[in-house]
């Protein structure tokens, strides 16, 4: 029973990175309202979760906001760039599928396929950014070969977001959950998969 109590427990060490995940989940929620400070918003909720799954959790509050001011300039500079590259090739498929010509659905399959490569570098790229300190140029280019390199990983956190995005539309209590904790969930699952990944490359 004694044991049972005790905060080595397996079960309080679960509830403990649940507890974390929920708050870090809001603090991202509450950082990424400007919209333009999301890029930081990731990068400081990514490296607590890379801390967390290896067991390195800490003070998660204060190495939040840490990584969010070390974090901020390059990545928001991914963030905006994806932003950007991100509107016009949706703006180009959204284009092309209008016309309704075929002809014009082969330019917009290929937008698409680039979109879709977009998204997969958004996978790693802030997690990418908080494990190595490189410059950005070199962040960004070693983000999509790591991406496209470990396609598995990426596909398979890119079919998790997707999931969530799609959990928020189509269900009451599944947009509350993954709207306030989504976040969190997603973060930690991703830096669980990619540690393995950058202890690799970093011993590299």
């Amino acid at each position: 029973m004694t044991h049972f109590f005790s905060i080595d427990n397996a079960f309080f060490r679960i509830m403990t990175k649940v507890f974390y995940i929920c708050v870090l989940s809001l603090l991202w929620l509450i950082c990424s309202i400007p919209v333009v400070t999301i890029g930081a918003a990731n990068s400081a909720l990514n490296a607590v979760m890379l801390r967390m799954v290896r067991d390195e959790d800490g003070y998660v509050i204060r190495t939040y906001f840490k990584a969010f001011r070390e974090n901020f300039r390059h990545s928001t500079a991914i963030w905006l760039i994806l932003l950007m590259v991100g509107v016009i090739l949706s703006s180009d498929v959204y284009f092309f599928l209008q016309i309704g010509n075929p002809v014009f659905w082969v330019a917009a399959a290929v937008f698409f396929t680039a979109l879709i490569v977009l998204l997969l570098f958004f996978m790693v790229a802030f997690h990418y950014l908080v494990w190595f300190d490189n410059p950005l140029k070199i962040t960004v280019m070693n983000s999509f070969r790591t991406a496209l390199g470990y396609l598995p990983y990426s596909v398979a956190l890119l079919v998790l977001f997707a999931a969530i995005v799609y959990g928020i539309y189509a269900s009451a209590p599944l947009m509350i959950v993954f709207t306030f904790f989504g976040a969190g969930i997603y973060s930690y699952i991703a830096a669980y998969l990619w540690r393995r990944v950058f202890d690799r490359l970093a011993q590299e």
